[in-house]
């Protein structure tokens, strides 16, 4: 099927970073268990 989105990375430098940011900012990634995600919807006629 198609797809939307593709699987991809992203890469930029903003200078000295340590490991330990880095590793929060790949945590803080991650979807809650309560939320859905990214979504598209039809909305319904009025």
């Amino acid at each position: 099927g198609q797809h939307l989105w593709a699987r991809g990375y992203f890469c930029a430098s903003v200078g000295t970073v340590d490991e330990k940011t880095i590793m929060e900012y790949i945590e803080n990634q991650r979807w809650d268990d309560d939320q859905e995600g990214f979504k598209i919807t039809v909305p319904r006629e009025p």
